[in-house]
């Protein structure tokens, strides 16, 4: 029987510990910002998807693409933080610089280059952009709250004798 099928309580497949090395670790940051930032695109991509509806048959294309394409470019910076976690600071704000000046570089690209295109609706693939990268950004910083790891060392004891 495979690994990841269903099986029974006392099998490898259905322990808990098992569930958790094919999820990921639940606690490591770079997991919970991921998820931070694409349930709440996907929450965008399906109210803008019913909005479409509403509007034409390229508005809901444009809803669908941007979604996915949110998705994609927002979870650059947490794989990033998965592969740079052991790397001296230096190269980690270069992957930082490298993977910014990629999303925009993309971003522009898709921006501008979709005013000609018949098949999708170029203003409601930015309006649904847009939208995407706020929810984005609001729940990588509701994710950065909950996750309650220590960002400064605890004071020392300042106390001092004379």
């Amino acid at each position: 029987m495979s690994e990841f099928t269903s099986a029974g309580a006392g099998s490898p497949a259905g322990s808990g510990e098992a569930r958790r090395q094919r999820q990921g670790r639940p606690g490591e940051p770079a997991v919970l910002l991921w998820r931070g930032a694409v349930w709440p695109v996907l929450g965008v991509g399906v109210v803008a998807t019913a909005l479409a509806l509403f509007r034409s048959g390229p508005a809901i294309a444009a809803a669908l693409f941007a979604t996915v394409l949110a998705i994609g470019l927002f979870s650059v910076v947490p794989v990033l933080m998965r592969i740079s976690r052991t790397m001296p600071p230096t190269a980690v704000m270069g992957l930082a610089l490298a993977a910014y000046g990629t999303i925009v570089g993309v971003l522009m690209v898709v921006v501008f280059g979709l005013g000609d295109l018949q098949w999708l609706d170029a203003v409601f693939a930015s309006w649904t952009l847009a939208a995407a990268t706020v929810a984005s950004l609001a729940g990588q910083v509701v994710a950065v709250r909950n996750m309650r790891v220590p960002v400064f060392d605890p004071p020392s004891d300042t106390t001092r004798s004379p």
